[in-house]
C-alpha cells in the first residue's frame, strides 16, 4: 500500500481504517484466536461482538493472538487500522481450528 506518482516512484504509506461486514455464525460462538497477516506492522485490530468491543490490540507481527473468553456472540465485526497492506485475517474458536486454516 502506498501512493505512487506518475513517474512510478513510491510515496508514503497512507493511513486506513477498514471494517468488515457483519458475520453471523450458524450458532452463537466465542472466537478464541485471531491471526492477522500483513505486509508490514503494526496493525490495530478490534473485534466487536453483539455491539460490544471484546478486544482491541496492536498487532506487531504474524503471531496469532488470544481473544477473551466468557461470552457467546451472534454478530461479529472486525476493524483494522494501520498503514500496511493486510492480506489475511482468520478468526477461530480454538488453536487447533486455527492451524487447519
Amino acid at each position: 500500500m502506498g501512493a505512487t506518482s506518475s513517474s512510478g516512484t513510491r510515496g508514503t504509506d497512507l493511513d486506513y481504517t477498514w471494517e468488515s461486514k457483519e458475520f453471523h455464525p450458524a450458532y452463537p460462538v466465542n472466537m478464541g484466536f485471531a491471526h492477522i497477516k500483513a505486509r508490514s506492522y503494526p496493525v490495530t485490530f478490534t473485534l466487536t461482538v453483539d455491539d460490544v468491543v471484546r478486544k482491541t490490540a496492536v498487532i506487531n507481527d504474524k503471531t496469532p493472538i488470544r481473544l477473551p473468553a466468557g461470552y457467546l456472540g451472534d454478530v461479529h465485526v472486525i476493524k483494522l487500522e494501520g498503514t500496511g497492506e493486510v492480506y489475511d485475517i482468520v478468526l477461530a474458536t480454538t488453536a487447533d481450528e486455527l492451524r487447519t486454516v
